[in-house]
């Protein structure tokens, strides 16, 4: 697998929350999916390298650890994928970082520094130019 991602990849950021799901199906992807106030990286999967039944599995997993630390019960349903190019915008980047539990790993990062609203700015940026995949089910 490449290390470097090119302008053309495509990359998913993960939905664990069923009204975002419901909502994205429809074509509605909303910004909180891109929106994470303590980091300044979103984690992505990179498409293309493994099929969508490897990468709901790393999936699955995720939601499971989240279940354990988080007061919500989390289920994967799919994601907000969007095109590396575009994730390369407004002096976002985007890196290959993949760990033990998903060589398929990415990062975009945003700009130093941002306040909140900033923030809020690149999330609704990168969800407007999002579309639906929903994830590997057993009976697709």
């Amino acid at each position: 697998m490449r290390e470097s991602i090119s302008n053309e990849d495509f990359l998913g950021r993960g939905i664990f929350k069923s009204k975002q799901a419901k909502r994205a199906t429809k074509g509605n992807i909303d910004f909180d999916i891109f929106f994470y106030k303590e980091s300044k990286s979103l984690s992505v999967d990179r498409f293309g390298f493994c099929s969508k039944k490897i990468l709901s599995q790393i999936q699955d997993k995720n939601a499971e650890l989240r279940s354990q630390t988080e007061e919500i019960q989390r289920s994967f349903y799919g994601w907000a994928k969007i095109k590396a190019i575009i994730a390369r915008r407004n002096r976002r980047t985007v890196q290959a970082t993949p760990t033990k539990d998903n060589p398929y790993h990415a990062d975009i990062n945003l700009p130093e520094n941002l306040e909140r609203d900033e923030k809020i700015s690149h999330a609704k940026e990168l969800a407007s130019e999002s579309t639906w995949v929903s994830r590997f089910n057993l009976m697709e």
